[in-house]
């Protein structure tokens, strides 16, 4: 079956929501805030800048290896899984529909860098489960990421967000180098040069 051919049908309530973007207000003042812990590489700060101007590169970063998401089957794992690759984990759902609109471009980023240095997980908030969260990347240009569950918003939570999407930069130690509250132009050049300052760091 064609791809623009398969849709998913979105409660009416909802998808007013994700129009009028009600969920994500609650998110935009998170750009706000810094994490703690270790001292930061060479990236800095004033490469947030264009279509990634709203990203928050931190000053010290935490670790966030810890962070649990489930998989199909309810098999949970940590970030620590993928230590060594830098990461960008995006905290989304079907029924956002600022988390729809930029969904294609994040994929196009991971097109852009092989998975063994740079792996995005789409963690999903979707109360309907895997299969339908499954089906929501396949419509919106997403199915080449990593699908996982953030059960009960746990993980999101943890990181003091409650808003979507909520994308976090993690490098290759485990540790949070930036976050996005909001959608973002992810397959920008700017966003590319700041995964490859990240894959490059020691």
């Amino acid at each position: 079956m064609k791809r623009n051919a398969r849709r998913i049908v979105l409660p009416a309530a909802a998808l007013a929501l994700g129009l009028m973007g009600v969920y994500g207000i609650f998110a935009w003042q998170g750009n706000s805030r810094q994490a703690v812990a270790s001292e930061t590489g060479a990236i800095s700060r004033d490469m947030a800048k264009g279509p990634m101007k709203r990203l928050v590169i931190h000053s010290k970063r935490r670790d966030v290896s810890d962070l649990v998401l489930y998989d199909g089957e309810g098999n949970p794992h940590r970030l620590s899984e993928w230590k060594g690759r830098v990461l960008l984990v995006n905290f989304w759902a079907t029924w956002c529909f600022p988390c729809r609109k930029e969904m294609p471009k994040i994929g196009n980023l991971q097109k852009a860098f092989p998975k063994e240095q740079f792996l995005v997980i789409a963690a999903s908030e979707d109360r309907k489960g895997y299969k339908w969260a499954k089906e929501g990347l396949y419509v919106l240009d997403g199915d080449n990421l990593l699908l996982l569950m953030d059960q009960g918003a746990k993980a999101l939570r943890k990181l003091g967000e409650r808003g979507l999407p909520t994308t976090i930069l993690v490098d290759r130690q485990g540790r949070e180098f930036a976050r996005l509250i909001g959608p973002a132009e992810w397959d920008s050049e700017e966003a590319k040069a700041i995964i490859r300052a990240a894959i490059a760091e020691k």
